[in-house]
């Protein structure tokens, strides 16, 4: 019998795994209302435009970043720009990206991920009030989901431009979404089950180069959606068309959020479980883990160290001379007597320096044509406290690691001290990815 050359062995074996093909491992990342990594990265430099650099530019850098909504002393605004990078955005940043990698032509497998900005935000431009209230708009939930075949056209045109030989006989894709990001997860993935007829088949046909001659666009088989990690779904579409005033209820036209069972190998939900349902109504799945913390602790976004300022109580009001100060009215004063009984309560929670009164009032106005012109007088208790965000980086590890147990390749986190835990939170930390992984 005669013996094989091992080269020829060898050459028969790359041709069969040119023939087979690889599979490819898809990673959609879709952020949530408010949320956008590049806007997050602008803010970040505003937010340290003093440092190490001299007056005059650093005025110039401040004077740009009121262009973003920053205000003259670098306080950061309630928008895009001023929020940091979300949970869906630090876990983009961890799956790996080989669209600029030669692989070698024995390679099984590559992997590729897809950034979708934030409902209601674009990259340098202002934020959208309307689509950030509704949901709808050229940024909002469905919109999302139709930008997302185009993305992923990109990377697959960079891909096969560094590996022309490597043909797709499986895709598996990896979901992520955050708040209404996580409605245009759950949106993709019934819209990835439907085959041929899905916007990603449609956009990349078969017989298309870079798919193996046998992909069809077969959902379980040619397509598998492996995991799907959501934070916290909140759709709150409001579509006054289909008779739907409000963000606050489960209607939600035109977005499919159920996820059948079987739909992907696993699904996971975590879910705030001191929110305020009212503002931010749930989406529930079938394998929710309720965690502390509220929507965006659970989602990130929050800044690891910000300052929050609070009324504390209902606004009393009077009635004064215009040229009297506001510290001098009736209002002022039974909200300073307010203020002594409730210290103590208070002070559990916001420190002695940082309780104070406030007071505004809304110009002259005449009670009586014969009386004096008289300006109404607003007192209130206010509270400014520093309130620390890092709980949302417990619920990225935890995420990180149901998605690793899936078999998701994320990279481990960076040992940064922008992602780092502060000391009193790591044994919080511990016991809840022990409770999120069942572990002892």
């Amino acid at each position: 019998m005669p013996v094989r050359e091992p080269i020829l062995e060898e050459e028969e074996e790359e041709e069969e795994l040119k023939q087979s093909g690889i599979v490819l491992h898809l990673g959609l990342f879709f952020d949530g209302t408010g949320n956008n990594q590049g806007n997050s990265a602008i803010g970040e430099g505003c937010r340290a435009s003093d440092l190490g650099m001299d007056r005059e530019t650093a005025v110039t850098i401040r004077q740009i970043c009121t262009t973003y909504g920053f205000d003259a002393s670098g306080v950061p605004p309630d928008n895009s720009y001023g929020n940091a990078s979300s949970n869906v955005a630090l876990l983009h940043n961890l799956y790996p990206d080989q669209a600029d990698v030669q692989l070698p032509n024995r390679a099984e497998q590559a992997h590729i991920k897809v950034y979708v900005e934030g409902i209601g935000t674009s990259s340098g431009q202002s934020d959208s009030l309307y689509t950030q209230g509704s949901g709808q708009g050229d940024t909002g939930v469905v919109a999302r989901v139709e930008q997302a075949p185009a993305l992923v056209l990109q990377q697959l045109r960079r891909f096969r431009e560094n590996n022309p030989s490597l043909k797709i006989r499986r895709l598996e894709v990896d979901l992520f979404g955050f708040s209404r990001g996580a409605a245009a997860a759950r949106h993709c993935a019934n819209d990835l089950l439907k085959g041929a007829d899905s916007l990603l088949a449609r956009a990349l046909p078969v017989g298309s180069p870079l798919l193996g001659a046998d992909f069809a666009w077969r959902a379980g088989s040619d397509v598998i959606l492996n995991f799907i990690g959501l934070f916290d779904t909140v759709a709150g579409i409001v579509a006054p068309l289909s008779n739907d005033f409000s963000p606050h209820n489960a209607l939600n036209p035109g977005v499919n959020l159920r996820l059948a069972p079987g739909s992907a190998r696993q699904v996971v939900q975590l879910v705030a479980n001191d929110e305020h349902r009212h503002n931010f109504s749930l989406t529930r799945t079938d394998t929710d883990l309720f965690v502390p913390g509220c929507h965006s602790d659970v989602g990130g976004g929050y800044l690891s160290l910000a300052t929050e300022n609070l009324l504390l109580s209902k606004p009393d009001s009077s009635f004064s001379p215009p040229q009297e100060p506001n510290e001098h009215s009736e209002a002022y004063r039974r909200t300073q007597q307010r203020l002594e009984r409730s210290q103590d309560h208070w002070q559990h929670y916001i420190p002695h320096e940082g309780l104070s009164i406030v007071t505004w009032d809304t110009g002259t106005e005449h009670q009586r044509r014969d009386t004096p012109a008289q300006k109404r007088v607003y007192a209130a208790i206010a509270g400014e406290r520093q309130v620390r965000g890092e709980l949302s980086l417990v619920y990225l590890r935890i995420m990180r690691a149901l998605g690793v147990r899936a078999g998701v390749a994320f990279d481990p986190v960076p040992d940064t001290p922008a992602l780092a835990l502060p000391t009193e939170l790591q044994p919080i930390a511990a016991k809840l990815q022990a409770y999120a992984l069942h572990e002892p």
